[in-house]
């Protein structure tokens, strides 16, 4: 964490709330599809030097990320499960039904929590 606080120029503290902070950056990084180089970059253009420039700065970059994020249906595609209707049921059946079932199931129960983690990712999107 140290390191990704560095890369933000976090470097004169260590504060709970910086890493909660750079945590927070991946986070909305990860669940928007924004590019993570193109994201630092970005975060390049706000001049912090002068106070009459930190809003036009800071609103040039948030305008760059949000321009470099995957489409939401991009977004969506990508987390849809590509089972048919049937075995797609039959996984919400038994994560509803037996949660602890798939833990004993190995590798299968891998690929069945991979795509209930798809679809709650989807339906968070929407």
């Amino acid at each position: 964490m140290v390191l990704k606080c560095t890369h933000l120029g976090l470097i004169a503290t260590t504060d709970p709330e910086d890493e909660k902070l750079v945590q927070e950056l991946f986070n909305t990084m990860e669940n928007s599809g924004a590019d993570f180089t193109n994201t630092f970059l970005s975060l390049l253009l706000v001049d912090t030097s002068d106070v009459n420039k930190l809003s036009s700065s800071f609103d040039l970059a948030k305008q760059n990320i949000i321009e470099n994020c995957y489409p939401l249906e991009v977004l969506l595609s990508t987390c849809r499960p590509n089972l048919n209707p049937a075995q797609l049921q039959t996984f919400l059946a038994i994560a509803n039904g037996n949660p602890e079932f798939i833990e004993q199931l190995g590798r299968a129960g891998l690929a069945i929590k991979r795509v209930l983690s798809q679809l709650q990712k989807a339906k968070d999107l929407e």
